[in-house]
């Protein structure tokens, strides 16, 4: 009964997503106050901050190694994909904020 109860509280909230026109973003939201470029890359210093996400997944990566980190296989499956997704997190977020006018926009033809 919950799990039928949650399936359609689901299947509801994607059907009014699907209803509801898309929500216009302001264009003056890609307009970065930082908008120098250094070594090539333009808006560098919000290019450069996505480094540390980067630098922080491959400080969890020695873990995935050690064999009393996790108690199941589960638990390192899941530690791996938290990494893996703070890793494209980092290569994401550097290309849309090296180049905010290539990416896809919501509501933007």
């Amino acid at each position: 009964m919950r799990i039928a109860l949650i399936a359609g509280l689901a299947k509801a909230a994607l059907i009014a997503l699907l209803l509801i026109p898309p929500i216009q973003q302001d264009p003056g939201y890609h307009n970065f106050a930082d908008q120098r470029a250094f070594w090539g890359v333009p808006n560098f210093y919000n290019v450069a901050t996505n480094v540390v996400f980067l630098l922080v997944a491959l400080w969890g990566v020695p873990a995935l190694w050690k064999k009393d980190a996790f108690q199941q296989l589960w638990e390192r499956v899941s530690y791996a994909a938290l990494l893996g997704g703070l890793a494209l997190v980092s290569c994401g977020s550097a290309y849309y904020h090296a180049w905010p006018s290539r990416t896809f926009a919501v509501g933007h033809a």
